[in-house]
């Protein structure tokens, strides 16, 4: 066994032709399985239901149509990013304004956050972790539930993972990043923001990690400026657009300050929607808590709670108020399938705490970073349990390495 705690032979070079056709026939089980299921509940956004899926569908239409960003009554908006409408409509310009398409570009998306799992479990833990996580993953129900609908949690899914990886192999591999990949690792987390607002947070993580990683202060601001660079350059467009539509500064959505009220509110609790429902002014929520300090802690201890109090949203989001895809019996069992797995997956995970300990190494510590810092930005702003979906590979690489690790042991023993 190796020092950091791997097994002797994960220092194998990541792509071998064995490993590619383990990792293809884990990437066949993740399609087989996402595409049972949307035949399963191959819900359909526009059957009379109101909710997400329906803008981001007929968003998607509208710019496939004519280029206009406009939500579900025709008319222009900025209610929410733009990211995952556009790349929807790419594929509806090329395929058609069908279902299907939607659905195979979330399965498509789906199969490659599989692949990058591995590649990044692997180069930070071992090629045997590394496929592990990735078939953890391809049977996730949690993140199989969403592939049958109209949403961005899939795309956001990956994108997460990507900029983490593009952040850990450009910037924490090396002694010194090229500008040119700062700039590309801004415009990529600029992009990512376009998806999903709440990633506007990210670069102030990012800075933070880089300060504490690199010598002094000079490579930090270096690093830091010409990511924010690209970041602002990927933002300028949709900015550009709402200037000229709406006459605002709207750089990431309209009434983004909601969710940060609604993540103040100390009365949250006592709302039957919880954040559903409408919350008080920004100001009001802000100043109370300004006043009030110590309700903080026990509020955002509930708030993470409620984030991580289970993995089966996609299954509610299945069901139509009027027309139920799924019956009772088959909401409860289907829950507690996603429920289960991600518990027990994420006990594992929890399992190799001691291990980072033990064996401190800088992707490793980047990536529970990480898993911590998106907790945090969820949990102060809006914790919708659906959002917690982006860590769930890395929750899955940990808990690889602990199975892993602890195959180790056992076979270490045995041989003696």
């Amino acid at each position: 066994m190796n020092d950091d705690g791997t097994i002797v032979g994960d220092r194998a070079p990541l792509w071998t032709p064995i490993t590619v056709a383990l990792l293809a026939i884990v990437v066949v089980l993740a399609v087989g399985v996402r595409a049972a299921w949307i035949a399963y509940a191959n819900v359909d956004p526009l059957d009379g239901r109101f909710d997400d899926s329906v803008f981001y569908f007929t968003s998607a239409k509208s710019l496939a149509h004519d280029f206009t960003f406009r939500d579900n009554f025709g008319r222009y908006t900025a209610h929410w990013p733009p990211g995952y409408p556009l790349v929807l409509s790419g594929v509806f310009a090329a395929a058609g304004t069908h279902l299907f398409a939607a659905k195979a570009l979330n399965v498509a998306i789906s199969a490659a956050t599989v692949v990058l799992t591995y590649a990044l479990g692997a180069r930070a833990f071992g090629v045997r972790a590394g496929l592990l996580a990735a078939l953890l993953l391809a049977f996730s129900p949690g993140h199989a539930y969403f592939s049958t609908l109209v949403m961005a949690e899939v795309l956001f899914s990956f994108g997460f993972l990507a900029v983490v990886a593009l952040l850990i192999w450009w910037t924490i591999d090396t002694e010194h990043a090229a500008w040119t990949r700062l700039l590309a690792l801004g415009v990529a987390t600029g992009c990512l923001t376009l998806v999903r607002a709440d990633a506007v947070f990210l670069p102030v993580a990012f800075a933070v990690l880089w300060k504490v990683v690199l010598p002094g202060w000079r490579s930090a601001l270096r690093y830091s400026a010409i990511f924010a660079l690209g970041f602002v350059l990927a933002l300028t467009p949709w900015t550009a657009r709402n200037a000229l539509r709406f006459h605002e500064f709207l750089p990431l959505r309209d009434g983004p300050q909601s969710g940060l009220a609604n993540g103040l509110d100390r009365n949250y609790l006592k709302r039957a929607a919880r954040f559903s429902a409408p919350g008080p002014p920004l100001r009001e929520t802000a100043g109370y808590m300004a006043r009030h300090p110590w309700e903080l802690v026990p509020l955002e201890i509930d708030k993470l709670r409620y984030l991580y109090r289970n993995d089966s949203d996609g299954v509610e989001w299945l069901q139509h108020d009027n027309h139920p895809l799924l019956t009772a019996s088959e909401v409860r069992r289907w829950s507690r399938v996603a429920d289960w797995y991600f518990f027990a997956v994420g006990a594992c995970a929890l399992l190799a705490a001691p291990l980072l300990l033990r064996a401190p190494e800088r992707r490793r510590a980047a990536l529970a970073y990480m898993i911590a810092v998106w907790t945090a930005i969820l949990i102060i702003a809006w914790p919708e349990t659906r959002y917690h979906l982006p860590v769930v590979p890395l929750v899955c690489m940990f808990a690889a390495w602990a199975v892993v690790r602890a195959c180790g042991v056992v076979a270490v023993r045995l041989q003696r």
